[in-house]
């Protein structure tokens, strides 16, 4: 593993607790894979054998029952999936694919175990994790429950443009389909959705979104943080 990678995982909030011995014992143990678009790293009913931590690129949770499937959250660096099934070592309940070229720290469950037991500030760190993944789960849910499909939306735009370089520009780089999945609508909802936040600041052409009225954008999207804030 090069340098940077190791010092860019040492940064990770899991991470950050373990001595430099006790950091570089636990990822030697693990291997840096390199994940091409549609990889599935996480299936759906499986036990866990290994933690994933995702160095860069995007992930969408998904779920199936029957002829029907869903996508159910995007995940981001820096995080530790699924953390959960892992500590508790039952079947995951949702599968995980990259939805771009991505890299992720695989490392074998026995290891992640041994080094929370030899490690109680490493436990702590999980636990944080874990907490913070709940929280995200209990926003996701409120966005769902107490917005329309288009405020959800809105509250997309504005957030992707706060991760951009750019603020008045968002650039959709996954499928629209997936994206509508995303924000539990179909796929001419979305189009429709899109053509309704025309007069509320954006413009959408093919997978670029041009913001030429934040405040517009803003005031209807009305962001609140605890939906749409990121714990640190």
């Amino acid at each position: 593993m090069r340098d940077a990678d190791l010092r860019l995982l040492q940064g990770f909030p899991i991470f950050r607790p373990l001595t430099p011995e006790a950091f570089m014992r636990l990822v030697n143990k693990g291997e840096l894979t390199s994940c091409k678009v549609g990889s599935t790293l996480v299936r759906e009913g499986e036990l866990p054998e290994n933690l994933f931590v995702l160095i860069d690129g995007l992930f969408e949770t998904y779920s199936e029952h029957g002829k029907t499937g869903t996508t159910l959250s995007f995940i981001r660096p820096p995080t530790a999936f699924i953390l959960a099934a892992v500590l508790l070592q039952q079947p995951y309940l949702v599968s995980v694919r990259a939805l771009t070229p991505s890299r992720v720290l695989t490392l074998p469950i026995e290891a992640f175990h041994e080094a929370l037991a030899d490690n109680l500030d490493f436990c702590r760190s999980a636990s944080f994790e874990l907490a913070t993944r709940y929280r995200d789960t209990v926003k996701e849910l409120k966005n769902l429950k107490t917005r329309t499909a288009i405020e959800r939306l809105a509250n997309w735009i504005v957030s992707e443009a706060n991760f951009s370089d750019r603020t008045d520009w968002v650039y959709i780089n996954i499928a629209k389909a997936k994206l509508a999945s995303r924000l539990g609508m179909t796929n001419e909802h979305l189009s429709r959705a899109f053509l309704q936040l025309r007069s509320h600041g954006i413009m959408i052409t093919g997978r670029n979104i041009q913001i030429f009225d934040r405040n517009a954008l803003e005031k209807f999207a009305c962001p609140d943080p605890l939906i749409d804030g990121i714990d640190t």
